[in-house]
């Protein structure tokens, strides 16, 4: 099902919580969501896990810390309420974050957050190629 917010504006709303301004990894914190809502994309996720995947840390993580927002009504009113559901449970995984989505017993659920996962694994380690790319050609 579709929402009524398109892309850009999704992004346009991440640009306002000050994502653009925030450090994640080797990249911006609304590079790395824009990345990951790509990966999924590539691989033909439904829309609803995608724009999940877009705002999959803005609640804040065990792993990244800051909380860009606190609504969940707000980001509802903007993606949805299954891709916001799908993306607070993955902000409030603890640590190993894999071994908490294995333990999910909805079957759907587990499968849309291991796309998160891997999506998210596969943008930071793409942001991690470049950085070393471009460390070898300044040194």
């Amino acid at each position: 099902m579709s929402n009524k917010f398109s892309f850009d504006e999704k992004v346009e709303f991440l640009k306002n919580l000050g994502c653009g301004d925030v450090g994640h990894k080797n990249q911006t914190l609304l590079d790395h969501l824009v990345g990951v809502y790509n990966i999924l994309k590539s691989w033909d996720a439904p829309e609803y896990v995608r724009d999940a995947g877009l705002f999959h840390s803005v609640y804040g993580t065990t792993y990244f810390k800051p909380q860009m927002i606190t609504n969940r009504k707000v980001i509802q009113g903007i993606i949805g309420f299954q891709a916001e559901v799908l993306s607070y449970i993955y902000c409030i995984l603890a640590a190993p974050r894999i071994k908490g989505i294995l333990l999910i017993e909805d079957e759907p659920t587990k499968k849309d957050l291991l796309l998160i996962d891997k999506a998210n694994e596969e943008d930071i380690a793409l942001a991690d190629m470049k950085e070393n790319r471009n460390w070898w050609t300044i040194h």
